[in-house]
């Protein structure tokens, strides 16, 4: 249980980070 939680925000954080890095390659465009 707590274990699919984690994978779950790890998941998250992972698709935060990526967000993050393509609006920062746009910016450096």
């Amino acid at each position: 249980m707590s274990s699919g939680i984690v994978s779950k925000i790890y998941h998250t954080i992972d698709c935060f980070w990526y967000n993050i890095s393509l609006n920062l390659d746009l910016w450096h465009v």
